[in-house]
């Protein structure tokens, strides 16, 4: 017996994917309606409950198999109210500022897809285990319940979470677009494709046919990739230039820092107009940049702001480690991994091909305000 639970950040794409066949019948069980069918040597059955779809499929014969139906109804309905507790949503806006102030981040979407879909529609969900979002391209003056592509991004605090969600059915296949595996199936009319991404689960969905959806979905990956490129090709560039330098620079300022690595790197003067930049220190490796700026106030209360940036994003998300003394907090809606090391607190994160530290005195209070100071001056927080 399996339980498969999918959960949608938008009522709508739930209905589309509440999908029944002629093989099948609606039964009633615990007053709810239920959709029993099967495929091959199992006995499933399929209701929606709010935003999550539910399938309890059995695959071997099973005596009062509704009864195992009822008692998830009756535990879940009985959850659903605290489940509920503390979540967030944004309501469709065609406003990519909204939807960022929202997320606490720039999810970095296109604003177009293949020239095609000019207009674009947002919503949003903030919940306890991850935050979500969806984009709604459309033609022309397309209504935003008829959508050419709808794109659903959500973004895991615990990757392995991410992992474990990208729900695969034997009627789909992988293939490589744009040079990324991703899953294709068939939903009705509806082409989707999933694939992960670090601690993102994403969801491209359109109507049309395979070649033209997979165009679609090229362009889409291409536009959003680049902008996470660029700041590898930043540290390629100053790598390059000034890799094979032994040891650690200091510099005077930030603005000598950028024009000696030849890039802006939005790192703060100032953190609370009390915190001063007293120190700054870059050191290179074969495929890394790494910076380091003290930050004093009058009573001699030091803040260490630490950016390790690499030429491959995928050794920013292997570089950030963590330990079972920490814990995963949210700042804004970022992710971020907070402990202690001897007399500080310590916060790192991640984005693309950077990673974050900031390690502060026990002494110095509020000091998530830091990180999100931190977060507005690198442009993850608006």
């Amino acid at each position: 017996m399996t339980l498969w639970m999918k959960f949608y950040t938008d009522p709508n794409e739930l209905i589309l994917s509440y999908e029944q066949d002629e093989t099948g019948q609606e039964i009633s069980i615990q007053g709810m309606t239920v959709y029993r069918y099967t495929n091959a040597d199992r006995t499933n059955y399929l209701w929606p409950l709010d935003n999550t779809l539910y399938r309890l499929s059995f695959h071997e014969a099973v005596q009062n198999e509704e009864d195992y139906v009822r008692t998830v109804i009756a535990g879940r309905e009985s959850k659903q109210p605290t489940e509920q507790t503390g979540s967030r949503s944004l309501q469709a806006t065609d406003d990519p500022d909204a939807l960022i102030a929202f997320l606490g981040f720039d999810p970095g979407l296109p604003r177009s897809v293949a020239g095609v879909c000019t207009s674009r529609s947002f919503t949003g969900l903030i919940r306890e285990r991850y935050t979500a979002m969806s984009c709604y391209y459309r033609k022309g003056s397309q209504p935003i319940d008829d959508p050419l592509v709808t794109i659903i991004i959500r973004y895991y605090h615990d990757a392995n979470d991410a992992y474990i969600s990208l729900e695969q059915s034997e009627e789909g296949e992988t293939i490589s677009v744009g040079g990324i595996d991703v899953y294709r199936y068939r939903n009705c009319d509806i082409y989707g494709y999933m694939w992960t991404q670090e601690n993102q689960v994403c969801t491209f969905s359109t109507t049309e046919p395979p070649e033209i959806a997979e165009a679609f979905l090229e362009d889409f990956l291409r536009q959003r990739n680049a902008a996470q490129a660029q700041g590898s090709m930043n540290v390629t560039s100053a790598t390059s230039i000034h890799g094979a330098e032994e040891g650690v620079r200091q510099f005077d300022s930030i603005h000598d820092l950028e024009v000696f690595l030849g890039f802006q790197t939005g790192l703060p003067n100032t953190l609370r107009d009390e915190y001063h930049v007293s120190d700054i220190f870059c050191a290179f490796a074969s495929a890394q940049v790494s910076i380091q700026l003290f930050y004093k106030n009058g009573n001699g209360e030091t803040i260490i702001l630490s950016r390790e940036m690499f030429t491959d994003v995928s050794q920013a998300y292997l570089s950030l480690e963590q330990n079972a003394a920490g814990d995963d907090i949210l700042v804004s809606g970022i992710p971020v991994y907070q402990y202690t090391n001897e007399d500080k607190n310590c916060y790192t994160w991640h984005s693309d091909n950077t990673v974050f530290s900031v390690e502060l005195d026990r002494s110095i209070p509020l000091p998530e305000s830091i990180i999100e100071e931190v977060l507005k001056s690198s442009g993850l927080k608006q």
